[in-house]
C-alpha cells in the first residue's frame, strides 16, 4: 500500500506540473491515437485502482485525484480527436508551452471524440418528445454512488449520448431507479447548467432507466438534478429519491388506458433465469408498456416476464420507474421490449 501511495503521488505530481496535454498523459508529440487511448486508460487505472479504499482517502488527496482526473480527461478529449489535436498542436511552440484550456468551439459535437453505436431510450420520434435534443458523444465519466451495506463505490465509464438535461452511460455496477449518482465528466460548455469555467463538469444525477445489455453491462439513463444533491441525501445517500410528478405535456409515444387485469410477473436475472414470481394487477396498459401494482419487488433483477392471465400473452419488460403508493403497495412502470433489444 505504501508503494502504491508513493507511485500515486508521483503520478499526481506529474499531471499537476504538466504544461501541455502531452505531458499530462506522459506522451510524445508523435504518439498515435492508440497510444493516447492506452495512456489515458493506464492513468485512470493508477488514479483509481481500488474502489474500496478510495472512501478512506483524506480530503486533500481526494481533491488532488479529482483535479488530476479533470486534467487527464481534458488532455484525452483533445488528443484523441484528430481535429482538436491538429488545432492544439498549432498553438504549441518550443518557446511558449503554457497549459491551454480546451476552446469552447472545439467542444462542439461535430468534433466529438468518437461516434459509438447509438443507444436510444425511446423510438424514432424521440426528437419531438424530448425537452432537449440528445446528441451522440463519447466522453469519459467518473461515476460515484453509495450502497447501504458496502458504502461508496466508483466506476469509470463513457457516455453514449448527452443533452442539457442528462446522459446515457454504460455501467457494470448494478444501480436502482431513483438513486442519486455523482458524475465528473468533460461535458461541452453548451450542455452545462453550471461550472462553465471548470474543466470537468461536476453534477448530481438521478437514475431514470436501466436497460441490461451484454456481459453484465447496463445502459443507464440519468437525469441531471444540479450542482448539489437534494436535501436529506447526505444522511442516506443510498436511498431512493422521489421527484415531483411530470405535469407538463404528455410525451408518451402510445396512449395508455386505465385497465385492471391480473398478471403474473417473473423477475429474471441477466441470464433470464427466474429469481422469484409475484402476482400483480395492471392499473393502466398500452401497446408499449403498463403500470402494475404488486406487493413486493426483489432488490436485484434485470428483466421481467409479464404473463397476462386472461389471454396468456407474455412480454419481456424492464422497469422504468417504481415507487410505493399511499396504500403501501409497489407501483412499477414497465416498458415492453423485444429479446434483441436486451441481448
Amino acid at each position: 500500500m505504501q508503494t502504491w501511495f508513493l507511485e500515486l503521488d508521483r503520478l499526481l505530481g506529474r499531471i499537476e506540473r504538466a504544461t501541455t496535454h502531452y505531458e499530462a498523459l506522459n506522451l510524445q508529440r508523435s504518439a498515435s491515437r492508440e497510444d493516447v487511448l492506452a495512456a489515458y486508460q493506464q492513468t485512470l487505472e493508477q488514479l483509481f485502482p481500488s474502489y474500496q479504499i478510495s472512501g478512506a482517502f483524506p480530503p486533500d488527496l481526494r481533491a488532488r485525484l479529482d483535479r488530476s482526473f479533470s486534467l487527464a480527461s481534458a488532455a484525452f478529449s483533445v488528443l484523441a480527436d484528430c481535429c482538436r489535436r491538429r488545432d492544439y498542436d498549432g498553438t504549441l511552440s518550443a518557446a511558449f508551452r503554457q497549459p491551454l484550456p480546451v476552446p469552447e468551439e472545439q467542444l462542439e459535437v461535430r468534433n466529438s471524440i468518437a461516434q459509438p453505436e447509438a443507444f436510444s431510450l425511446a423510438g424514432a420520434d424521440e426528437q419531438e418528445r424530448r425537452r432537449c435534443s440528445r446528441l451522440k458523444i463519447a466522453l469519459p465519466v467518473r461515476v460515484t454512488g453509495h450502497e447501504q451495506e458496502s458504502g461508496q463505490w466508483h466506476e469509470m465509464s463513457e457516455t453514449i449520448d448527452a443533452s442539457r438535461t442528462g446522459v446515457v452511460i454504460h455501467l457494470k455496477h448494478r444501480v436502482r431507479h431513483n438513486r442519486i449518482l455523482h458524475l465528473m465528466l468533460p461535458l461541452p460548455v453548451k450542455l452545462r447548467g453550471h461550472g462553465f469555467a471548470e474543466t470537468a463538469y461536476s453534477v448530481y444525477a438521478i437514475v431514470r432507466r436501466v436497460i441490461p445489455l451484454k456481459d453484465g453491462v447496463r445502459a443507464v439513463g440519468l437525469e441531471f438534478i444540479g450542482e448539489h444533491p437534494p436535501a436529506g441525501w447526505l444522511d442516506k445517500p443510498w436511498a431512493a429519491c422521489r421527484t415531483r410528478q411530470w405535469q407538463s405535456v404528455n410525451r408518451r409515444r402510445m396512449p395508455r388506458l386505465s385497465r385492471a387485469e391480473p398478471v403474473t410477473i417473473e423477475f429474471l436475472n441477466e441470464e433470464q433465469e427466474v429469481i422469484t414470481t409475484e402476482q400483480a394487477v395492471t392499473e393502466s396498459t398500452s401497446r408499449g408498456g403498463a403500470r402494475v401494482r404488486l406487493e413486493t419487488m426483489p432488490a436485484s433483477f434485470d428483466l421481467l416476464r409479464v404473463t397476462f392471465t386472461d389471454h396468456q400473452h407474455q412480454a419481456l419488460a424492464i422497469v422504468v420507474n417504481q415507487y410505493v403508493g399511499k396504500d403501501g403497495a409497489v407501483r412499477a412502470h414497465l416498458w415492453f421490449v423485444e429479446d434483441d433489444r436486451v441481448s
